[in-house]
């Protein structure tokens, strides 16, 4: 009679290391491709959220607050803010914000100086929607134009030239008050307030709408036409050049690049 053989302990011991190996070996594949797919949709997502806002500037929305004589003339993309400008704080350190620039539906030219950010002081841009009265022109009231949030998706970061260092600045994407013509300017500068859009409001009543600026005036003069270059990183690996070409007049001056 034949004798039923099994197998032995070391032969068990070691189809189980083997098994054991090969799965590890599977599910660090499938982590890695994950995680790839994971930044590769957090680049998409963000280059698409970039080029759109080129679609909201070419197809404004009036601000929709009442009596407010104002017409949106283009957005401001913020990167770096502590506090948007209506106060909120401990945001997401990569949150990017996106403000309405707003300003008066009457042009004044007062100089020979018709440059972009020139028009924009004439019409008493700003990120703050003024209700005014009709009898007078003063102002009646103020509230934060609207603002969109943009968080990169997967825990990537927007970083600028050094590698974990945190993309900080603003875009300016508008419309030329009189010629139509939509530009892309770049400043270094991150607009800040002390206090609240309400809490201007009320130091703004009763006067003149260009006494009652959100940012303040000056600082549309910090933004120059040059391309800029941005990064998107995962926190490992290779970084996602993308950049705003000098000037763009839509989308298609975002561009992305190969892999550093």
């Amino acid at each position: 009679m034949n004798k039923l053989k099994g197998f032995t302990l070391v032969e068990v011991s070691l189809f189980l290391a083997v098994t054991a190996l090969l799965f590890a070996g599977i599910a660090a594949g499938t982590s890695t491709v994950l995680s790839q797919q994971q930044y590769n949709d957090s680049i998409q997502s963000f280059y698409e959220f970039m080029r759109s806002i080129y679609s909201q500037v070419s197809n404004p929305q009036s601000p929709q607050k009442g009596n407010s004589a104002q017409l949106m003339y283009g957005k401001l993309v913020v990167f770096g803010q502590k506090k948007d400008l209506n106060g909120t704080s401990d945001a997401p350190k990569s949150m990017v914000y996106v403000y309405d620039v707003l300003g008066d539906d009457t042009i004044t030219i007062e100089t020979k100086d018709d440059t972009l950010q020139k028009m924009l002081k004439n019409v008493n841009a700003g990120v703050i929607v003024k209700k005014i009265k009709a009898s007078n022109k003063q102002i009646q009231s103020v509230s934060m134009a609207p603002v969109e949030k943009y968080e990169p998706r997967w825990q990537s970061t927007i970083e600028g030239k050094n590698v974990n260092e945190l993309f900080k600045g603003s875009f300016l994407i508008a419309r030329h008050p009189t010629s139509g013509v939509i530009s892309t300017l770049h400043s270094e500068s991150v607009p800040e307030v002390n206090k609240k859009i309400s809490e201007l409001g009320e130091s703004c009543k009763n006067k003149l709408s260009s006494n009652c600026n959100v940012p303040a005036k000056s600082f549309w003069d910090s933004f120059k036409a040059e391309a800029v270059d941005m990064y998107i990183h995962n926190g490992s690996g290779p970084r996602q050049k993308m950049r705003i070409e000098k000037n763009a007049r839509n989308a298609s001056g975002v561009h992305l690049y190969d892999l550093d």
